[in-house]
């Protein structure tokens, strides 16, 4: 009957049909109601059935209607990110007046309007450059799911409690009824569970579950992101008490159990700063002069048990969270930074790949998995192997035992990536930031991470064994969890290959079957100057996000057609479900723990994983931007040389020479002439001085305000530092009308 209801909708002229009419069409008798009420239930809870409004109902699509994510602008008005579904769209401005009771990160249905959005007006979207065309408005007809039930904000004793949230994209404030559970003054910071949906009419209510902070806390920003994100700082005394439990030594029975690669050369490769080692690796030649490659990874899996208090922990927090001065574990210390970690000269258990590769082509030519037990030779780092690779003797001196593993291996990585480059996998190498301090831990500056050829080897192992595990597991056709990436909105791509047009970079992909070497051999064109960049972001805008997902549709990006991630389970949780499915499915021994989920649960640990993920990527970037913040604090009012970023229609974002840090420069700041827009070259002309402002322009900013709530930055320019490349006048395009008495009619003279 499911089915048939669902078609009756789907057939039905009119948009929307009520519930008596499906009944009807059905000739439903008095026993079937309870079952047809049932059928409804499930249909909407699947998102195959709306509900508009009381007992009516129809089916997504229908009626110029469509479903995504809201997300607003503290000005009142809003976009909707529509679902996958419908990719060719485009987002769909919302008017303040047309977002009804809805929030910002809310689930919605929306109407589209034929009026296209207009610009300019009061409400209105900010202007879109290079737009392919008028973008479509429409209004909220309904909240599918709310997103936000948890806000922090600041307390204030009014008449009522209430409390203000600090995202300002929320456009309410929320009466608190139970500030007599916390000792709490005026101004605290304090996060709100809502026990009433915000709306137009009315004030939502909540109750205050945690308080976050003083105003004056230094360390305030860090507790707001912590709390926003829900990450918690703490394991549960059942899951300490798990881990305290597990002996630091392996057992020589378990020894006895295990393939023993003891003997064989490898060694961890990290950063200076890591603290736990959770891949080593070592190459060696065969005899046919092929070469054979180890990628040995904590077996995690044998000391977190599905259904224990450590298991139920990691799959809440689903990944570790990376801070410039601190880090939150996905694992206790007593697993992630002892008996999980590949310490040199110690037992320690592993899961390995061994990968035998075609010394011609790069092939893999055969893949075995073992439940292993090696001993690391070395704690390396990427600083030393790049100066053994560089030559430098000293080093070399140092490590003379491993010098021919580290000829090997770097004579490895050049074969492989250059087979992954002729499969069309697109390799950005972005530059990551930095955060340095002094010894009392003040923030000394934001830099460009150092990255060099060690860094590119093992990321080039670590991805040779994701993908040989999805190979295996695709191949036997068994549920798995993958890493996936999709191919990227069409929209999205046409838009970015006319601003490239704009650059004189010729990009005409096949909208209807996209390739990744379309982006691969564009990407080899950018250069590492200011356009190059700004392009390369653009073109990273134009993709979806990668996803844990147990449907595999391949990995746009990386050109794989079948893609995991294995090689991180002390901080990543489908790793970990990873290493236990390999083990139950190809590594099952007498007496092993079939504790492996079925799809469905892999589909929810994949969604969850995802959710996970993401939060810890916005805490990430919110801690970072707290940072750089907090350091140009102490020095406003001071100058420094820096190059225009990028542009937009009411100002431009400078970038530091010396440190990895942007400010924004307002169009309103520069009075020294009247600056017109060329939307075309992304750039300023003085009408007067024909002084230019564009993408890559060297100047001398000052900082004129550091926005600590929201770490924004303010800059102004100082000057202008010489530039040999301006681009030739031209007749310019002006924004914002003139003041009376301009040479042109209805101007603004700045």
């Amino acid at each position: 009957m499911k089915e048939k209801t669902e078609n009756i909708i789907r057939r039905h002229k009119e948009s929307h049909i009520s519930r008596r009419q499906i009944a009807q069409k059905l000739n439903l008798g008095p026993d079937d109601k309870a079952a047809f009420r049932k059928i409804i239930q499930e249909l909407e809870e699947e998102g195959r059935l709306i509900r508009t409004k009381k007992n009516y109902y129809m089916i997504p699509g229908r009626a110029d209607t469509v479903t995504g994510k809201l997300q607003c602008h503290r000005s009142g008005f809003g976009f909707l990110i529509p679902d996958p579904e419908y990719s060719g769209l485009g987002d769909v401005f919302l008017p303040a007046s047309r977002l009804g009771d809805a929030t910002h990160g809310d689930r919605v249905l929306v109407q589209i309007s034929d009026a296209p959005a207009t610009r300019g007006k009061r409400g209105g979207p900010p202007p879109k450059l290079f737009s392919r065309g008028p973008r479509k408005e429409g209004k909220v007809v309904k909240i599918l799911e709310r997103s936000h039930k948890k806000v922090i904000g600041k307390l204030l004793f009014l008449k009522r409690p209430v409390v203000i949230p600090l995202d300002s994209r929320f456009h309410y404030s929320v009466n608190v009824t139970n500030t007599d559970e916390f000792d709490l003054q005026d101004e605290d910071i304090v996060l709100v569970e809502l026990t009433t949906e915000p709306s137009q009419q009315t004030r939502p209510e909540g109750r205050i579950v945690t308080f976050v902070g003083k105003p004056d806390d230094p360390d305030l920003p860090f507790k707001i992101t912590i709390a926003k994100h829900d990450i918690p700082l703490e394991f549960s005394r059942e899951a300490q008490w798990e881990a305290r439990q597990i002996p630091n030594v392996v057992p020589a029975d378990e020894i006895a159990r295990r393939t023993d690669y003891r003997d064989l050369p490898a060694v961890t490769i990290d950063g200076e700063t890591a603290f736990d080692f959770d891949d080593a690796v070592n190459v060696e030649q065969t005899p046919d002069g092929n070469f054979r490659l180890y990628v040995h990874i904590a077996d995690v899996s044998h000391y977190v048990v599905t259904g224990t208090a450590l298991d139920n922990e990691a799959f809440q927090r689903g990944t570790s969270v990376y801070f410039p001065d601190r880090a939150i574990p996905m694992l206790p210390s007593e697993l992630s930074s002892t008996i999980c970690s590949l310490l040199p000269e110690q037992d320690r258990l592993t899961l390995t790949a061994v990968l035998t590769i075609h010394a011609g082509s790069g092939k893999t030519m055969k893949t075995e998995f073992h439940a292993a037990v090696i001993r690391s030779r070395a704690r390396m780092t990427y600083t030393e192997v790049a100066r053994i690779l560089d030559g430098d003797e000293e080093t070399r001196r140092r490590h003379e035992a491993l010098l021919s593993q580290f000829e090997l291996m770097h004579a490895l990585f050049t074969l492989l990536h250059r087979r992954r480059r002729r499969r069309g996998a697109i390799d950005f190498d972005l530059p990551e930031e930095e955060v340095r301090f002094d010894q009392m831990d003040n923030v000394i500056g934001i830099f460009k991470a150092q990255r060099n050829v060690a860094h590119r080897i093992i990321e080039e192992f670590m991805l040779a064994a994701n993908e040989a595990v999805a190979q295996r597991f695709a191949g036997a056709d068994l549920p798995f969890i993958y890493r996936i990436h999709e191919q990227p909105d069409p929209v999205k791509v046409a838009e970015f290959s006319e601003i490239a047009a704009q650059f004189g970079k010729d990009f005409q992909p096949d909208l209807e079957n996209l390739q990744p070497r379309d982006f691969q051999q564009l990407a080899d064109g950018f250069d590492d100057s200011p356009l190059g960049k700004y392009l390369t972001y653009l073109m990273l805008r134009s993709f979806k996000l990668a996803v844990y997902s147990e449907k595999n549709v391949g990995h746009f990006g990386l050109a794989a057609k079948d893609y995991t991630h294995f090689t991180s389970p002390i901080r990543r949780y489908p790793d970990l479900i990873v290493h236990r499915l390999l083990r139950a499915k190809f590594l099952h021994r007498k007496g092993a723990r079939p504790d492996v989920p079925d799809e469905a649960g892999l589909g929810e640990i994949a969604r969850h994983a995802s959710e996970r993920e993401r939060a810890a990527v916005e805490a990430e970037r919110e801690i970072m931007a707290w940072k750089k913040a907090e350091f140009m604090n102490e020095h406003i009012g001071e100058e420094f040389e820096g190059f225009v970023s990028s542009v937009r229609a009411n100002g431009f974002y400078v970038e530091l020479l010396d440190f990895f840090i942007e400010g924004f420069v307002n169009l309103s700041t520069m009075i020294d002439d009247y600056y017109e827009f060329r939307e075309e070259e992304l750039a300023f002309r003085g009408e007067r001085t024909n002084r230019v402002f564009r993408l890559g322009t060297p100047v001398l900013v000052k900082v004129d305000r550091v926005d600590m709530q929201r770490f924004l930055l303010d800059f102004s320019v100082s000057k202008v530092l010489r530039d040999p490349q301006a681009p030739p006048a031209g007749k310019p395009k002006a924004v914002g009308p003139r003041k009376k008495g301009s040479r042109k009619k209805g101007g603004k003279k700045k």
